[in-house]
């Protein structure tokens, strides 16, 4: 038997195991068989928790699909929730450190359920993405993107519609697999407004989602560049299952902070 814990970052929801007294990874056929939404406990991913002896902890993230990926924002949220409900922060310290697959995040505390994560700056220059602003072809439509990685490769789609997720159906799973890409994209579709940015997300490895933090944070690094947003001013990433603060420093540094929220807890 194994025990999990189910969380969630503004409707991103995840099953998270604590593997700080050791274990095995999870294969990849028992992720998607727990990942299901109608056979099995259901999430958009898994969160295994790893000693690490450069960080608090080491996050390993799983999608749905049993792929595994870089980072996870929203993931980063959870377990450091998790690491605080479970008492697994000495002195319950308000920042600990996390380390993944893009590096390592500081992640402090702000409330009971609301953590901010620095997710470090964009890199523009990468073999998983092309540079900068590219026209892709998407069977009869030429759409255009912005192209990043932090730490997953992210393609960024401003549009002017309101409606973004009939944009996500239509597009997302085309262009996540476009050559372009060659360990696919999550793409993001984003609307300026008022505040921020309203956001439709498809992922990689899961589809259209209720949230993603570093989509939200690829369309804050992309705004900035364009120079559609001031650097410096928090803006208001509003996602399918909720709102997200995201803000970049001079530097391009990153940060995003919302709830994590723990749901139940099982065994299975």
């Amino acid at each position: 038997m194994v025990q999990f814990f189910k969380y969630h970052g503004i409707g991103n929801d995840f099953i998270v195991v604590d593997r700080l007294s050791g274990g095995a990874p999870l294969d990849p056929v028992v992720v998607r068989l727990l990942c299901a939404r109608h056979q099995g406990v259901g999430a958009d991913g898994i969160l295994s928790i790893w000693p690490d002896v450069i960080a608090d902890a080491r996050m390993q993230v799983q999608n749905a699909d049993g792929s595994e990926a870089e980072t996870c924002g929203n993931g980063l949220r959870c377990v450091a929730r998790f690491l605080h409900d479970e008492g697994k922060v000495a002195d319950q310290r308000a920042v600990i450190v996390l380390r993944d697959g893009a590096g390592v995040h500081t992640c402090e505390r702000m409330t009971s359920e609301r953590i901010r994560v620095g997710m470090g700056p964009p890199v523009w220059r990468h073999p998983d993405v092309p540079y900068g602003d590219v026209d892709l072809q998407v069977a009869e439509t030429v759409i255009r993107a912005r192209c990043l990685v932090l730490g997953n490769p992210h393609a960024v789609v401003f549009v002017e519609d309101t409606e973004l997720e009939p944009w996500s159906r239509r597009f997302g799973r085309d262009l996540e697999t476009h050559p372009v890409f060659p360990h696919r994209a999550n793409v993001s579709f984003a609307a300026k407004t008022d505040a921020g940015f309203r956001v439709v997300v498809h992922e990689r490895g899961v589809g259209i989602t209720l949230a993603c933090a570093s989509g939200a944070c690829a369309v804050a690094a992309a705004a900035t560049a364009r120079g559609v947003w001031p650097v410096g001013e928090p803006m208001q990433i509003e996602l399918p299952g909720g709102v997200l603060t995201i803000d970049v420093d001079a530097e391009g540094q990153l940060r995003q902070e919302g709830e994590a929220v723990r749901v139940f807890t099982g065994e299975v």
